[in-house]
């Protein structure tokens, strides 16, 4: 069975390494900076994790065992993938700081302020960040913003994008709307029921929307007495009991831990949509725009 490997045997892997660089424990641990006992206990572990021995220790030489040779190749990789990952890091930390103005919708920025700035701007104290936050499209040129992350299944050509993440919805609703209109037991039900629909723009006579279940999607045809483009009057209105609303867990967490909000029909999800972050600069870009994108991506997968 193969095994994911923790930090401390990827250390191990790179004291067993020198070792075999210098030719020797002693030379290993004085290039490390660390003591000959400890380079020894460490190449140790390293053999008790795979099972098997990596050197013959003799008095004037260490030899590698078979299993040793095997695994050299290897341990060199994760050293050399290390030290790339450490460079690139170093290269996006170049220079930065000022201001960085970022664009995007309210949803996307509430998560952020919860889960991803205040460690990114502890990190990198000399930089500070403008929200501009809105539900409409910020022209990024004319406002000066440096990068926009964009809820949407298509982007201005005139602008570089790329997808950085996407937003999972489900159908939601209070238990005081359930309890006076009856729960959804199947898609064909959502059609006779009140919907709360987010659009960006408005005027849709007839609302279809994607229900996916073991990788099949089924368009459902749905309607409603609101419509908004702005996604938190959407769930203001679905937590007063005023119909069904899709809606990302991210989003609700607090209101489904509480009962505020229930699931219907959970066991299906909406089509999850794209988030691209876009820029004007097409080469060179900026050290902070990029630091900026490396690591709020893994927070957007929402």
């Amino acid at each position: 069975m193969s095994q994911i490997l923790r930090s401390q045997t990827i250390q191990q892997m790179h004291i067993f390494t020198a070792v075999i660089e210098a030719g020797s424990f002693t030379k290993a641990a004085e290039r490390l900076g660390i003591a000959k006992s400890s380079v020894s206990k460490q190449v140790r572990l390293l053999e008790q994790h795979f099972g098997v021995r990596l050197l013959h220790r003799e008095t004037r030489k260490l030899i590698l065992t078979e299993e040793g040779r095997a695994i050299l190749p290897h341990c060199n990789q994760i050293n050399q993938s290390s030290m790339s990952a450490q460079q690139t890091i170093d290269q996006l930390k170049g220079s930065v700081e000022g201001d960085l103005r970022v664009s995007l919708p309210p949803m996307i920025a509430e998560k952020l302020i919860k889960t991803f700035l205040p460690d990114f701007l502890d990190r990198y104290p000399q930089l500070s960040i403008n929200l501009n936050v809105s539900e409409e499209v910020t022209e990024i040129i004319k406002n000066n913003i440096d990068v926009a992350l964009r809820v949407a299944t298509t982007v201005d050509e005139q602008y570089v994008a790329k997808k950085i993440g996407a937003i999972h919805g489900a159908v939601y609703a209070a238990p005081s709307y359930l309890h006076e209109f009856g729960t959804p037991q199947t898609l064909a039900d959502l059609e006779s029921h009140n919907f709360l629909i987010w659009e960006k723009k408005s005027g849709k006579p007839v609302h279809l929307l994607p229900m996916l279940k073991d990788n099949f999607t089924e368009l459902v045809k749905i309607s409603g007495n609101i419509t908004s483009n702005n996604i938190q009057m959407i769930k203001a209105a679905t937590l007063q009991g005023m119909g069904l609303a899709v809606l990302s867990p991210f989003s609700i967490q607090n209101e489904l831990e509480n009962g505020l909000l229930l699931p219907v029909l959970a066991s299906y999800k909406t089509v999850s949509l794209p988030i691209y972050a876009v820029h004007s600069q097409r080469l060179n870009l900026a050290p902070k725009i990029k630091l900026f994108l490396h690591h709020v991506r893994p927070h957007l997968d929402l």
